[in-house]
């Protein structure tokens, strides 16, 4: 049960108000991202840090998981979980072909997300702050 506790504070902590500079969102990227249940469970049991996780387990962290989602503005990620919103003021540090990487501050402690596409409708987003949420995978609910 730690590690779901572990997984969904690691999402949440993506979520708290930042202070950063505004960054130009790619085009690609605009719009709503949910999580991806099917592929993300897949993706995870590939993992040496999850794959040994109760079924029950991984099925509550799923479930909690599923119900965040990413929107992704002109100037800032807007994280919306557990009935609340956080805006994430970044700004684009590197741009390479379907690989974005962000930075911004939490708490005045400076991280970066990376934003990578595992396929034309999937992304997955890495925090320097931690690995909790390296196997999550996010499809696109709109585009805007």
């Amino acid at each position: 049960m730690n590690k779901v506790i572990r997984l969904v504070m690691s999402c949440l902590i993506l979520g708290v108000l930042a202070t950063a500079a505004s960054a130009q969102m790619p085009q690609e990227l605009k719009g709503s991202w949910s999580l991806n249940a099917p592929a993300t469970e897949k993706y995870m049991k590939t993992s040496p840090k999850w794959s040994g996780m109760d079924e029950r387990y991984l099925r509550i962290a799923l479930n909690k998981m599923a119900q965040m989602r990413y929107m992704f503005a002109e100037d800032a990620i807007i994280v919306f979980a557990q009935g609340k919103k956080q805006t994430i003021p970044v700004s684009l540090k590197k741009s390479e072909p379907r690989k974005y990487t962000f930075e911004g501050k939490v708490l005045n402690q400076a991280f970066t997300l990376t934003v990578s596409y595992v396929d034309k409708t999937t992304i997955n987003i890495r925090s320097s702050l931690t690995d909790e949420t390296d196997y999550l995978l996010w499809s696109r609910k709109y585009q805007y």
